[in-house]
């Protein structure tokens, strides 16, 4: 049998900007709701009237748990929960801490705390662009101006949050029907680079036995997506430069100038403002591509997302309509605490492989699904990446406790060299060895590490 829901659909919120930046819970699972935390006094959630936080799920208590604060923080603590508070995916009886990113279910609703509550876009945006809607509301919002304005673009993210969505949502925006055209920077030899982008005409070089249009030629009228632009050589930025301040190319061979009308959308996962700063990247090519910015998070830092995410790719993958209340609520959990060091691609890849185990919504295979993410090669793209529980290979029982214990204390020298790199920063800690703070934390209570204080000012954590 389906759980209960409240909503076929999850469109994303206005958030009055009194609320935006205050801690709360983020509901969004099966609906999405923001609580922020007001006063000093407890927060009742359950399905009384009277509660701060009213739960829909008939199997909910009147009376289901209370979030106080307490000397160490804020903790929750289950009241006639007759179906259990799960925190992180564990069922919790007494007071409980929870942290920045906490993963909270009752029942069938999940939620997760925010020490920083998201800034939605005033003007709710559309989520055609398939990167979710929540936290990415505000980023489609600045990219569909940008596109109305008729701005030149730069997407900042870590590879597979979407970048390459975004520009073709920027595309069909700014000029519908025109081309598109996309090139990867790091993809082309220095050798070609101009007659890649720029063109060429027959008998310009040798081996050049017929003349090319080039990039920008090609997306005339249209949009020209430069991924891995971070990539580029130095000796061609004032050539690119050029061309986006003329609006015109000069093929190789010819001396005469083609005027052009594109728009550039450009993206890398490195910090050209670092490189500006250390001379890898020329500042004045840096401002003229970044006309609009916007920096996207990785997935990670943004469960909230994930149940849209994760309908539309089932929907794709198994060819019918899939809102995202109709998913299972312990599929939800179990995607939300996976740090998806591949983001939004690890996701997709994770989901269609196994579509299969997914079909049954309501009762979808999550033992197979729990084993293919433990397996999945996403997790070694960063080098430092945890062991998920689960993970160790199957062994002979004499053997397993000598290669847990291994393991563990390998995980221990990597947690502890991480988080005494960045003075005890936890936020800091966890996207260097490229997961989720709550994965973290729960890692530290279960190999038993007391992380080094942290510094009083942690701010970087609510962003």
């Amino acid at each position: 049998m389906k759980q209960p829901t409240t909503t076929a659909a999850m469109p994303p919120l206005t958030l009055a900007p009194s609320t935006a930046n205050r801690p709360g819970l983020v509901r969004f699972f099966p609906c999405l709701s923001l609580h922020p935390l007001t006063g000093r006094g407890p927060m009742l959630m359950g399905r009384s009237a009277d509660a701060q936080v009213v739960l829909s799920d008939p199997r909910a208590s009147r009376e289901h748990a209370v979030l106080k604060r307490m000397a160490g923080g804020l903790v929750v603590k289950p009241l006639r929960a007759r179906h259990g508070v799960f925190v992180d995916g564990q069922k919790v009886e007494g007071d409980h801490p929870l942290v920045d990113g906490s993963v909270l279910r009752c029942g069938s609703e999940i939620f997760i705390f925010r020490e920083a509550l998201p800034e939605l876009a005033s003007q709710p945006a559309s989520d055609e662009a398939g990167v979710g809607s929540v936290w990415h509301a505000r980023s489609v919002a600045q990219v569909e101006d940008a596109a109305r304005r008729g701005f030149d673009l730069l997407l900042l993210g870590d590879t597979g949050t979407g970048k390459d969505v975004l520009a073709r949502h920027f595309a069909r925006t700014a000029r519908p029907g025109g081309p598109f055209v996309a090139l990867n920077l790091a993809a082309i030899s220095r050798q070609l680079f101009e007659s890649e982008l720029f063109g060429h005409a027959r008998g310009a070089f040798t081996g050049a036995h017929e003349g090319r249009m080039g990039a920008f030629r090609q997306a005339h009228d249209g949009v020209l997506f430069l991924d891995e632009v971070g990539a580029l050589a130095p000796e061609h930025h004032f050539k690119l430069h050029r061309v986006l301040e003329q609006h015109s190319v000069r093929p190789t061979g010819t001396d005469r100038d083609i005027p052009i009308d594109v728009l550039v959308v450009s993206a890398t996962e490195r910090r050209l403002d670092e490189l500006c700063r250390r001379g890898e990247f020329e500042t004045s090519l840096y401002q003229r591509l970044r006309r609009a910015e916007v920096r996207l998070r990785p997935l990670r830092e943004r469960a909230e997302d994930l149940p849209a995410l994760a309908a539309q790719v089932l929907a794709r993958a198994l060819g019918v309509d899939v809102s995202a209340a109709e998913l299972h609520p312990e599929f939800v959990e179990l995607l939300a605490l996976q740090g998806w060091p591949g983001n939004v691609r690890q996701l997709q890849n994770a989901l269609d492989s196994n579509a299969d185990a997914l079909a049954n919504l309501a009762h979808p295979d999550l033992a197979r699904l729990r084993e293919a993410l433990a397996k999945d090669p996403g997790r070694g793209d960063h080098p430092t990446s945890l062991l998920a529980e689960g993970d160790a290979p199957a062994m002979e029982a004499g053997d397993r406790d000598t290669l847990e214990e291994l393991l563990h204390a390998d995980e221990r020298r990597h947690l502890r060299s991480a988080l005494e790199a960045v003075q005890g920063n936890k936020t800091q800690a966890a996207r260097r060895l490229g997961i989720s703070r709550q994965h973290l934390h729960r890692r530290l209570r279960q190999l038993g590490l007391t992380a080094p204080k942290e510094p009083a000012d942690e701010g970087e954590s609510c962003t």
